[in-house]
């Protein structure tokens, strides 16, 4: 971490300190100020002005421990690689120093039904995208060019046991992933640059033959309503987000 960077972290915590419905930061609040923040919509602190550097911001989401708790022991991938190289500038209550570590984990149980998952979702898109060139739809040639990307990056990700960042680390964390195909980052932004069915089945076919893929016994098309269509009704997250 830069120098500037530690020295903002002391302001933080000298100025955050001291505020006694402030737990932790990320601001970890107690109880009874997370239900008025809720009911606010004040679920942000922003504290830019102790950056001290050009465009600087210094700043994070409102939680409280009963999502700590929730995070560790079931939070989908985005929530937990949140709090990856997390440090702890103070705390008032001891459970939060003991979840830290508990949430940003790879969840190996989840491992191979999210596989099966993501590989369901490549059948699915490529043929999406075929009707979208055949069609010219051009905003359905390019929505299932990027989910044809994205959902191929999440299973490499899975494979690697890499924690999915957000979009933002996308294309980062992919590129950063030991166990892939060969050339499939050149392959993917080539597919998203210029979609078509050319390349999205030559990307489809790079990514199936690197290695046999666990599959979903139900077959694709049924994990993909599963996922996508009927998640709701489980109260599950959406694939994207797991």
């Amino acid at each position: 971490m830069a120098e500037h960077h530690e020295r903002a972290l002391d302001r933080v915590r000298e100025r955050f300190q001291a505020d006694a419905k402030l737990q932790a930061l990320m601001f970890v609040v107690d109880p009874a100020e997370m239900a008025g923040r809720r009911s606010m919509g004040a679920l942000q602190i922003d504290a830019s002005d102790l950056a001290q550097w050009s465009h600087g911001h210094i700043g994070g989401g409102v939680v409280d421990l009963a999502f700590l708790r929730a995070a560790a022991e079931r939070g989908p991938e985005p929530s937990r690689f949140a709090f990856a190289d997390a440090r702890l500038l103070f705390a008032r209550d001891e459970e939060i120093a003991r979840l830290l570590p508990r949430v940003p984990v790879f969840q190996e149980s989840e491992r191979l039904e999210k596989m099966r998952s993501f590989v369901s979702q490549l059948p699915v898109h490529l043929s999406y995208l075929q009707l979208g060139d055949l069609s010219h739809n051009a905003w359905l040639l390019s929505q299932t060019a990027t989910e044809l990307v994205f959902f191929a990056g999440r299973l490499i990700l899975e494979h690697n046991r890499i924690l999915y960042g957000n979009r933002k680390q996308f294309m980062a964390q992919l590129a950063s992933a030991a166990e892939k195909p060969e050339s499939m980052v050149e392959a993917a932004q080539e597919l998203m640059r210029a979609p078509s069915i050319a390349r999205a089945r030559a990307f489809y076919d790079l990514v199936m033959a690197y290695r046999d893929w666990p599959v979903a016994p139900e077959g694709p098309w049924s994990r993909f309503s599963r996922d996508r269509e009927t998640n709701w009704v489980e109260g599950q997250a959406a694939l994207a987000d797991s």
